[in-house]
């Protein structure tokens, strides 16, 4: 445990606001490049799926995030986990709890654990509706990536309350 946790410490971490068009990477003859359009980065790519994992709660698309989430996929909440199966029966079930949201994340983070894993943590901000109000919704998650089968997979999920108390106090109730 004590080297998975010093490998994680030394991991590069790459700085990748979600406006960013390109990202710097070094070339297999040790040059940097641009990364083109053609060819997206790795963490441009992972920035991009956070991005398509943020939309299908937007848009209420359970059948988009079960094929973003990898074989045995968890997400972890307060004290509890999920597999990502049982989240998605429980979404369709439950119909999203009668919810609706419009989020966006907020200076996403990518850290290359190695070739195949990677972590965006990212700060999930905007507004939650339901019974006919909305509030502000604020929570800090974090992504664990996988590349299975030529795709990245999201294999973990991590979510939990803002520091800040506005935040706190916002998802008291969720």
């Amino acid at each position: 445990m004590r080297a998975a946790i010093f490998a994680l410490a030394l991991a590069p971490t790459l700085h990748c606001p979600v406006s960013a068009a390109t990202t710097i990477e070094p070339a297999k003859s040790g040059h940097a490049r641009a990364a083109s359009a053609q060819t997206p980065s790795v963490s441009e790519k992972l920035l991009g799926l956070t991005n398509e994992w943020v939309k299908t709660w937007n848009e209420k698309d359970a059948d988009r995030m079960q094929q973003l989430y990898g074989p045995g996929m968890l997400y972890g909440f307060g004290q509890s986990f999920v597999t990502g199966e049982a989240l998605v029966d429980l979404i369709r079930r439950e119909n999203f709890w009668g919810l609706s949201w419009s989020l966006k994340a907020e200076n996403p983070q990518v850290r290359m654990l190695g070739p195949d894993a990677a972590l965006v943590w990212f700060r999930l901000a905007g507004e939650e509706t339901g019974n006919g109000r909305s509030r502000p919704y604020s929570a800090l998650f974090t992504l664990v990536f996988q590349h299975q089968d030529d795709q990245w997979r999201i294999v973990h999920i991590q979510d939990g309350d803002c520091p800040d108390s506005a935040s706190s106090e916002a998802n008291a109730n969720r």
